[in-house]
């Protein structure tokens, strides 16, 4: 019998193999919060080789803590990060949920289970209705909806409806920064959250129908963007464990109530942004910053090299801004964690065409237990530790 040569390649297989069982083995031992300071920069560089042999390789392992539940009275709260398969499945799952009706509100669209479920609870007699904006209605699983006959709407404005929101039941609200795509599940930084509330359900179902509505007649946009009536039934919710509010943009006025919140911060305020060219919002940073209230930004790498960024002139001030590691994809979260106790989440990016132009919402949540849950993304995120 031949003996087998160790070629360089099956050497470099073997050690790879080896180096990623200890990996695994010291994420699993050790916890971060046991290693010493000097010592974090190599626990995070063995934590992002394994993270990144996970991904490539699709191994059956959780690459971090891409979900979490929130056990209420009145039922659950989920939050869902990406890249990770779990976050499509999840929104798979609560598709199939649906006894009733679905109503779906996105920017982008094109997973095919997403599309294949829809198509099945339709024909099952679910009443299923989407609505896209217009630029991605070429897409072949919007192809396919149509084809099934799924009632869809497009916006076709040059502004975006940005949304990425579904309700289902009229009881149980998704939303947050995730678009329903391949880029959006195992490329981009994405943050969802499902939320069980019949009066959370009625304000998306009310701007929905607003925008379902509106390509009717001769003013065809009325129900999108500037046009959109600011009538959200319940701006202020209680879920005994916690407090939110939810409002649309542009016509709940959502800038101010942002800018409100983060003149609040006492202590700290932990930002992840996409797009970040609001003037107002960097404005009052720098305020906050010169009071002494720490400021830490993580950027998407493009929209941080723009003339219209925060990006520099808070980094001027004093902010810890930072460039996020994510080159693979791109970094699409729209959170702001302020004092370790509110989250602001949501489609809206901080830029004048969200304030202004854009179909967007937000949640805005106060609850140190679901702000502990970003603030771990938000370490994850500035520490490069995803995999990417």
């Amino acid at each position: 019998m031949a003996k087998r040569k160790w070629t360089k390649k099956r050497i470099s297989l073997v050690l790879s193999i080896i180096a990623f069982l200890i990996s695994q083995l010291t994420v699993m031992i050790v916890p971060y919060g046991q290693v010493p300071d000097r010592y974090k920069f190599v626990y995070d560089a063995v934590l992002k080789y394994r993270n990144k042999v996970i991904n490539r390789l699709d191994l059956p392992i959780d690459l971090y803590n891409t979900q979490k539940t929130v056990e209420l009275e009145v039922g659950q709260v989920k939050v869902f990060f990406a890249p990770s398969s779990s976050i499509s499945n999840e929104l798979v799952m609560f598709l199939e949920s649906a006894q009733d009706s679905i109503a779906l509100c996105v920017f982008e669209l094109n997973l095919p289970a997403v599309a294949e479920v829809l198509i099945a609870r339709y024909k099952q007699g679910v009443d299923v209705r989407v609505i896209v904006d217009s630029d991605y209605k070429e897409e072949k699983e919007i192809s396919q909806l149509q084809r099934a006959g799924v009632p869809i709407r497009f916006d076709e404005r040059r502004a975006f409806m940005h949304n990425k929101f579904v309700v289902v039941d009229e009881k149980r609200v998704w939303t947050g920064s995730y678009n329903f795509t391949h880029n959006g599940t195992y490329r981009n930084d994405n943050n969802a959250i499902t939320l069980l509330s019949a009066k959370l359900a009625e304000n998306y179902l009310k701007e929905f129908h607003e925008m379902w509505t509106s390509n009717k007649g001769f003013f065809s946009s009325q129900g999108f963007g500037p046009k959109s009536p600011a009538s959200t039934p319940s701006p202020k919710i209680d879920f005994g464990d916690f407090e939110l509010e939810n409002y649309f943009s542009p016509e709940d006025q959502v800038q101010p109530k942002i800018l409100r919140e983060l003149n609040a911060a006492e202590k700290n305020i932990h930002i992840l942004a996409f797009s970040f060219t609001s003037d107002p919002i960097e404005s009052l940073l720098k305020r906050k910053i010169a009071e002494g209230i720490s400021v830490k930004a993580l950027f998407h790498g493009s929209g941080a090299k723009t003339e219209y960024s925060a990006y520099e002139g808070l980094k001027a001030a004093g902010g810890d801004c930072r460039i996020s590691f994510n080159t693979r994809g791109v970094m699409h979260h729209k959170v702001i964690i302020i004092d370790s106790k509110v989250v602001i989440t949501g489609s809206y990016n901080f830029s004048r065409n969200a304030n202004e132009n854009n179909d967007e919402n937000i949640l805005i949540i106060r609850s140190p237990h679901i702000a502990r849950i970003y603030e771990e993304e938000f370490l994850r995120c500035m520490r490069g530790i995803k995999g990417y």
